[in-house]
């Protein structure tokens, strides 16, 4: 990252982007562009090929966590 220091700082994640998404077709085409680091991949995280995390997930995620069956909130999780 630029700064005014004389340290070579990189992004980790403590700072990331989300990207809400409408539906499945949605969220793979934000996959597909961003993912770069596969061992980064884990629960609607990915990191893009410079180091930065996103969280691609559906737009209505806090509907899903609220609402619907005890099944159903744990797939969502």
């Amino acid at each position: 990252m630029d700064n005014g220091c004389d340290e070579d700082y990189t992004f980790n994640e403590a700072f990331s982007f989300i990207v809400n998404c409408r539906d499945q077709k949605e969220i793979d085409y934000f996959w597909e562009k961003l993912s770069a680091v596969p061992d980064a991949e884990n629960c609607g995280w990915c990191k893009d090929q410079f180091g930065v995390s996103w969280q691609v997930v559906p737009e209505n995620m806090e509907e899903l966590f609220f609402s619907g069956t005890e099944e159903q909130v744990r797939r969502v999780n």
